[in-house]
């Protein structure tokens, strides 16, 4: 056990120096900050999409993308599940929140074929948005879940929990949860009960995540 404990401190101070000697630590906020008007009532993917756009400059910030993603994924596919079984709203949530492209072609003017094909692109869409980054970094780049340590684990979970605070600081969405964010400024969703699945699915994710990283050094 206390070998353990050495490997584990010394792995975390290991980290920390590493990360700390990247440029892409200390740039993130920077590069970050003249965004936050765009980011502000937006979905945590598009924090999500900016950082995997961040990691062609800063690849530092690959594995930190990489548990991104997998959270990101575990979150809103579990909602869209728990949706779908609990009320029968099937993909209802994703086509409610994709308002831009039924503007274009709203329902009253368009054929039983157009309805199909908006929501086959809003599908499209949904797959490049959410699982594509993994996959990229994944199969392209060539990172796995496994080059991540404590240190990415704790940054993305960080930038997770910035997000929330954000937005129930800005939406005075303030009570005793301000680590998550449930509301409907974001999303157009009718059931908030879907917020807290998706975080539950998240942290599941989070814990797995920790529970590997512990097992691989342990192993080591």
């Amino acid at each position: 056990k206390h070998q353990l404990k050495h490997q584990l401190k010394h792995q975390l101070k290991h980290q920390l120096k590493h990360q700390l000697s990247q440029p892409s630590l200390s740039l993130l906020p920077l590069l970050l900050l003249p965004l936050l008007p765009h980011l502000l009532n937006r979905g945590y993917t598009l924090t999500y999409l900016l950082t995997f756009l961040l990691t062609f400059l800063y690849p530092s910030l690959l594995p930190i993308n990489l548990i991104q993603g997998l959270t990101v994924c575990s979150g809103w596919y579990a909602t869209l599940i728990y949706e779908s079984f609990r009320y029968g709203r099937n993909f209802t949530i994703l086509y409610d929140n994709s308002t831009a492209l039924f503007a274009l072609y709203p329902s009253s003017t368009c054929s039983s074929t157009c309805v199909f094909l908006r929501k086959f692109v809003v599908h499209v869409f949904d797959v490049l948005a959410h699982p594509g980054p993994v996959l990229f970094i994944v199969c392209c780049r060539n990172v796995r879940v496994r080059d991540g340590g404590y240190w990415d684990i704790g940054c993305a979970w960080i930038l997770s929990r910035v997000w929330s605070i954000t937005h129930n600081i800005y939406n005075s969405v303030l009570t005793y949860n301000i680590l998550y964010y449930a509301s409907t400024h974001v999303y157009d969703v009718k059931h908030l009960e879907g917020w807290w699945v998706a975080y539950a699915a998240e942290s599941i994710c989070y814990i797995l995540l920790i529970y590997m990283r512990f097992k691989r050094i342990k192993h080591d």
